[in-house]
């Protein structure tokens, strides 16, 4: 076999391994309906528009009014335009921006035409690069070490600056001898402890990295006010965001798996992470970019091949 017939025998294998991945990630999609990997001038299929979600469904299917069924299972398009199946009994209605914008309470104009940079099927393998992939776990485990440390703490210091340095260490031991100041750092590092802030913080950035952004939810005690617990939501399951048109704010976050006014997490009420939030592809910025993007191009299908390739 010649070097030429080799390479292009090689080519072919490759391309038939990702059919059968991407065939096992979508198993119960019409062929139609499956989500290819997308290429760069497929600009559609790479930046799903969040206010057409049903872009891939037929012109009769889009068309026609949403309606409940009590029992059985049924196709409904989610905020990735991907048609999936779902059984319970309802299906989830997205709230409009004019009703987003009423119970966020803003008046400036808001946007949620923010566009989601991956496709679900490429938050499945980032996803599955970090469950399967050892050393991939293992670096961004190991980036979320060194960057938090082993825990974080509450530093009281002076945001003003000063000119000299005696000006500013004699604001600063004026502030540590302020004893309303101290309580309410001490009174910072209980809640700290209550909620468990170094453990989700960490959890929060891993799937930061791994799928460029990721939300803790603050849950305040009703008597007090002030935040007992955190709760960390699926990066992958996170919907629009809501962007405030004069000050380029997120004033909110959609979480698809929630149902009406609670789908929507306002910005007092969330820590919003992402990473490599620059940017880079058009339309995307607030949504972030993630680490893993690179790592989990072919492992699937190099892994097939190095198996064929010793039988062969």
């Amino acid at each position: 076999m010649s070097k030429k017939e080799g390479k292009a025998k090689g080519s072919g294998i490759v391309q038939k391994l990702d059919k059968e991945i991407t065939d096992e990630l979508n198993p119960d999609q019409e062929r139609e309906q499956q989500i290819a990997i997308p290429l760069a001038t497929n600009a559609e299929a790479r930046y799903p528009k969040l206010s057409l979600p049903g872009r891939h469904l037929s012109a009769a299917q889009a068309a026609a009014p949403q309606q409940q069924q009590t029992q059985g299972s049924l196709q409904i398009a989610n905020v990735f335009g991907q048609v999936q199946e779902k059984a319970l009994g309802q299906v989830r209605k997205a709230l409009t921006l004019p009703e987003v914008a009423a119970l966020l309470k803003v008046t400036d104009p808001l946007t949620d035409r923010i566009e989601i940079p991956y496709t679900m099927l490429e938050f499945w393998r980032m996803h599955d690069t970090y469950r399967r992939d050892g050393t991939a776990r293992r670096a961004v485990n190991l980036l979320a070490d060194f960057t938090l440390g082993d825990r974080t703490m509450n530093v009281l210091d002076v945001t003003k600056e000063y000119p000299t340095k005696a000006q500013h260490d004699a604001a600063q031991k004026q502030l540590q001898a302020n004893t309303e100041a101290q309580n309410v750092k001490a009174e910072l590092d209980r809640i700290n402890r209550v909620v468990n802030f170094d453990h989700w913080c960490t959890a929060a950035f891993v799937q930061c990295k791994v799928f460029g952004r990721a939300v803790l939810v603050i849950q305040d005690d009703p008597q007090t006010g002030l935040p007992d617990s955190l709760k960390l939501l699926s990066s992958m399951r996170l919907g629009r965001i809501f962007v405030n048109q004069v000050t380029w704010e997120i004033e909110g976050v959609e979480y698809i798996d929630y149902q009406g006014i609670q789908s929507i997490i306002p910005k007092d009420k969330m820590i919003y992470f992402t990473n490599l939030d620059y940017g880079i592809s058009p339309n995307t910025l607030g949504m972030g970019l993630a680490t893993l993007r690179l790592s989990w191009t072919y492992p699937k299908q190099i892994a097939r091949l190095g198996r064929w390739t010793s039988k062969n």
